[in-house]
C-alpha cells in the first residue's frame, strides 16, 4: 500500500511537469507547493513525520529539477532564435557588401569614362570620296567605315551626321540626285553593319557648299564626298556606362 502511495505521487509529480509548458515564475511557485504537499502526504504514509519531512523535500526537489529543465530548454529555444536572427544580420551584411563593391566600381567606371570624355573633341570629322558621276563605295573606304560601324555598335550614345555633295560640273538637279545617292550608300552600308538607324543622320546638298571654287577638275575631286560627322554625346555616353 505505502509503494502504491509514493509510486503514485511520483508520477504525479512527473505527469503536472509534463504536461506543462514552460512555467512561469507563478507556476514554478505552484509546481514547488504541489511537490511540496504531494511529497508531504507521500512521506507521512510511507514513514510517518520523519518520512513527510523527507518526502517533502524530495518533491521540492523534483519540481525543482523539472523547473530547471523548463528553464533549459526555454533558454535554448531563445538561443536558436538569437542564432537565427545573427545568421540574417550577416547575410544582409554580406549582401550590403557586394552592393558596396558594385557601386564603387560603378563610380570607377563614370571617373574614367568622364577623364575619356574630356579628352575628346565634341565631334569627328572625315569625308569618302568618290569617283565622277559614281555611287560607288571604292574597296579601300570600307575599312573605315568598318571602324565607324563598330564604334556606332559599341557606343549607342554616339551618332553620326551624313551629308552628300557633289561637284559642280552638270546641272542642280542631277547633281543633288547623285550626292542623295552617295549619302543612301553609306548610310546602307552602315546599316548593314547592323547599326540603329537612329544613331544616323542623312542629309544632301548636291553642289552647294563647294570645295573647290577654281572649277579644275583636280579640285573637284574634293567635292564628290560624303562628309561624316560623328558626334559624341557626354551626357549619353556617362548614362550608357552607368547602365552597365
Amino acid at each position: 500500500m505505502k509503494k502504491t502511495v509514493l509510486a503514485l505521487t511520483t508520477a504525479m509529480l512527473f505527469n503536472t511537469a509534463a504536461f506543462a509548458a514552460v512555467p512561469t515564475e507563478k507556476e514554478q511557485k505552484r509546481n514547488e507547493a504541489i511537490g511540496f504537499g504531494s511529497g508531504l502526504v507521500a512521506g507521512a504514509l510511507v514513514g510517518g513525520p520523519i518520512g513527510a519531512i523527507l518526502g517533502a523535500t524530495f518533491g521540492v526537489l523534483l519540481v525543482d529539477d523539472v523547473n530547471d529543465e523548463h528553464r533549459l530548454t526555454s533558454k535554448q529555444a531563445e538561443l536558436a532564435d538569437a542564432n537565427a536572427q545573427l545568421d540574417a544580420k550577416q547575410s544582409e551584411l554580406v549582401a550590403l557588401h557586394k552592393s558596396l563593391v558594385h557601386y564603387r566600381e560603378k563610380a570607377s567606371q563614370l571617373a574614367s569614362v568622364q577623364q575619356h570624355l574630356e579628352r575628346l573633341p565634341s565631334s569627328l570629322s572625315s569625308n569618302i570620296q568618290f569617283r565622277t558621276a559614281s555611287a560607288n563605295l571604292e574597296p579601300h573606304y570600307q575599312q573605315q567605315l568598318d571602324t565607324l560601324a563598330d564604334s556606332l555598335l559599341s557606343n549607342p550614345a554616339l551618332s553620326v551626321s551624313l551629308t552628300g555633295f557633289a561637284d559642280q560640273r552638270g546641272d542642280d538637279g542631277y547633281n543633288l540626285s547623285l550626292s542623295e545617292q552617295r549619302v543612301e550608300r553609306v548610310r546602307q552600308y552602315l546599316l548593314d553593319k547592323g547599326v540603329d538607324g537612329s544613331q544616323i543622320i542623312a542629309s544632301a546638298k548636291g553642289e552647294q557648299e563647294l570645295v573647290n571654287t577654281d572649277g579644275s577638275n583636280e579640285g573637284n575631286f574634293f567635292d564628290r564626298r560624303v562628309m561624316l560627322n560623328v558626334v559624341t554625346s557626354q551626357t549619353g555616353m556617362m548614362a550608357q556606362a552607368a547602365d552597365q
